[in-house]
């Protein structure tokens, strides 16, 4: 702002001598005439010295025109800029791709412990697909925690359009400008004011492994990874359903399936 006042304050000044000629001009002055002359000599001064106020006014109202553009493109320039600094980030699981709207932070494979196994990490993660390495010793050794690929062990009907039992599953980093986003269990659209990101079916280990990770939510119209099909039973989604006891029945049924939403805001 500062440096816009730099630029343009000689304009306002002049606009504010403007201003000032003006009032001069019409405000009412005792003068003294000894001729008709001299009264239409001073009325054509008077004439000569407003044209040339008003031509000058006018350019000083160009000038405004274009200095209230330049404001008005620095403002939107610096809320693109606020919308690029600001903004949160989620995994959409199951897919190579975010919502329209969302910025590509990176694609790549869903990944996590394996089933079976009681120790290592209990969060499913996002894996890039482009992996860089810092040190490394080749092979599996003693003492190491393990990570595996994700595949779906679920039924197609009547939750999924088309086949995706045993398929291997990809997942997207996304960035939405908003800066809030927000995974809601057992909801399949967003609460008001709330933005939908994208929405599909809970999912996690099952309870019938002695091992545990975390919810997800897996869209509702998965990816899969080329040759993926394998059954492979490594770090397993499974699909979610509500118990009745301590959760209250209603609203929940037991034994339904709990969707899952992703809203910003």
């Amino acid at each position: 702002m500062e440096m816009l006042l730099l630029k343009y304050g000689h304009h306002l000044l002049l606009a504010f001598c403007a201003v000032q000629v003006i009032s001069a001009v019409e405000k009412p002055t005792r003068m003294l005439f000894h001729s008709e002359g001299d009264m239409a000599a001073e009325l054509i001064r008077l004439r000569a010295e407003l044209a040339n106020t008003t031509q000058q006014l006018g350019a000083v109202l160009s000038e405004v025109t274009v200095l209230k553009k330049e404001i008005n493109s620095i403002g939107s320039t610096q809320q693109s800029f606020s919308n690029k600094l600001s903004g949160s980030v989620y995994v959409r699981w199951g897919k190579k791709t975010c919502p329209n709207g969302a910025e590509m932070v990176y694609h790549g494979y869903s990944g996590g412990k394996l089933y079976t196994d009681q120790g290592s990490g209990s969060d499913s993660l996002c894996l890039p697909s482009d992996p860089t390495w810092g040190h490394y010793v080749d092979g599996y050794q003693d003492y190491r925690a393990a990570i595996y690929g994700t595949e779906t062990d679920m039924p197609t009907h009547p939750f999924f359009k088309y086949e995706v039992n045993q398929q291997d599953m990809p997942c997207a980093v996304c960035k939405s400008n908003r800066s809030t986003t927000l995974m809601i269990p057992a909801r399949k659209d967003c609460y008001p004011v709330w933005t939908l990101e994208y929405s599909g079916y809970l999912v996690s280990a099952s309870s019938n492994h002695h091992v545990s990770y975390n919810h997800a939510c897996l869209d509702a119209q998965p990816d899969f990874l080329d040759h993926g099909s394998a059954n492979d039973n490594e770090h397993i989604f499974h699909l979610v359903e509500g118990h009745c006891g301590s959760l209250p029945c209603p609203p929940y049924v037991a034994g339904r399936e709990l969707t899952c939403v992703v809203c910003s805001k």
